[in-house]
């Protein structure tokens, strides 16, 4: 008997919802492989949709094991990599725009030296009435837009 995954799911459902206990027989052997060929298919289709995904994964996960200076098969990588993933993608728009900020004050402050500290204030005011959140936003939308596009 062949078996698509609903069917395979079901065969198995009844076999193990029964009340008596069973000795598994080549009908719920192909019903289980049925079941470990579509996960196995799944994990291969979405690594394929997901190349850039993959790519980026593999970089800070390199990163996070430098850091830490440890494995693999230490979780301390992963988890820290795993709590970035489940952060709130606003949240990274608004460190985003506040380094952007704190960055272009640095460079003011270090190119302008010999210059009054109102005028770099007032320079750095209008860089933030310019750059907006908003218009940072739609940057960086944009931006991640296109590499999904190119790549």
């Amino acid at each position: 008997m062949k078996y698509n995954l609903e069917k395979a799911v079901n065969k198995l459902s009844w076999r193990f919802g029964s009340d008596k206990p069973f000795k598994p027989n080549q009908d719920d052997i192909e019903a289980l492989n049925t079941i470990f060929g579509w996960i196995n298919r799944q994990k291969k289709e979405t690594l394929n949709n997901n190349v850039l995904f993959a790519k980026l994964y593999i970089y800070h996960l390199t990163m996070n094991i430098r850091h830490y200076g440890t494995t693999i098969i230490d979780d301390l990588a992963q988890k820290d990599l795993s709590k970035i993933l489940n952060t709130d993608l606003s949240l990274f728009y608004d460190s985003f725009y506040r380094d952007l900020q704190d960055n272009q004050l640095n460079k003011l402050l270090e190119a302008k030296t010999d210059i009054a500290k109102e005028d770099v204030l007032k320079t750095y005011k209008n860089y933030k009435e310019t750059f907006t959140q908003d218009f940072v936003n739609n940057k960086l939308g944009n931006m991640i837009t296109e590499a999904l596009n190119r790549f």
